[in-house]
Order: structure tokens, then sequence, then C-alpha cells
């Protein structure tokens, strides 16, 4: 988490220790900043997102299977299933959309934190 909270501060050091003169960064204080909070949220994000897979795992799941282990093994496989297909197609989907959609570095920062923000809105009530 630290590394990535100094990510767009490295980004931001073009050549560093070099003596020829840098050229000019297209990394702005205000895209930092979006970074910064981006990572700060997505933390916060991710211990939510543990808390919940843990009482879905705990509760939720064997209170619907009840005693049957073989009904509850599936379900637990079928849960898994969905999650790391979401975790694969997600980041692809994300790359896409922001190729057809943002051309510049900072217009990719704002359209990465709009749909970052949109699915949240989305799924939080879901959730």
């Amino acid at each position: 988490v630290a590394s990535s909270c100094l990510l767009p501060l490295m980004a931001m050091q073009n050549d560093v220790g070099s003596t020829d003169a840098r050229p000019e960064s297209s990394w702005s204080w205000p895209m930092v900043a979006t970074f910064v909070c981006i990572i700060a949220f997505g933390c916060f994000g991710e211990v939510m997102n543990q808390a919940q897979t843990l009482s879905l795992e705990r509760d939720w799941v064997p209170s619907i299977c009840g005693n049957d282990s073989a009904a509850l093994a599936r379900m637990n496989t079928t849960m898994r299933r969905i999650d790391l297909s979401a975790a694969i197609l997600a980041p692809s989907t994300v790359g896409v959309l922001l190729q057809c959609f943002a051309s510049g570095p900072l217009e990719r920062v704002v359209v990465g934190a709009l749909l970052l923000a949109g699915f949240h809105a989305v799924a939080w009530p879901l959730e």
C-alpha cells in the first residue's frame, strides 16, 4: 500500500540522477492528488470487501445450504468462480473503456476515477 502511494510521486521524477535537462512531465499535482485519493479509497474499499467476503462465507452461504455438505461445496465453488471471473474481467474491461473514452493522461485519470465511482455507486446498494 505504501509503495502504491509513492508511485505517482516516483512517476513525476523523470531520469532521477541525470544531469541532462529533464523534459516537462505530464504529471501535475491535481493528477497526483487524484491518484492518492483513488488509492486511499481503494484501500478502504478492499478492507470493506474482505469484511463482506468473510460475512458471506461464514454466515450467508452455510445458512442457505444448511447441513448439506455437498450443497455447501457447490455453493462455495460457484461463489469462488464468480469472484475469480470478476477479478480477471474487471481490469481488461476498464482498460478497454479507458482506451475508448480517454486520450490524454489527465483525461484517463478522470475517466478512471469516474468509472470507479460509478461502479461503487451501483454496487453499494446491491451489496
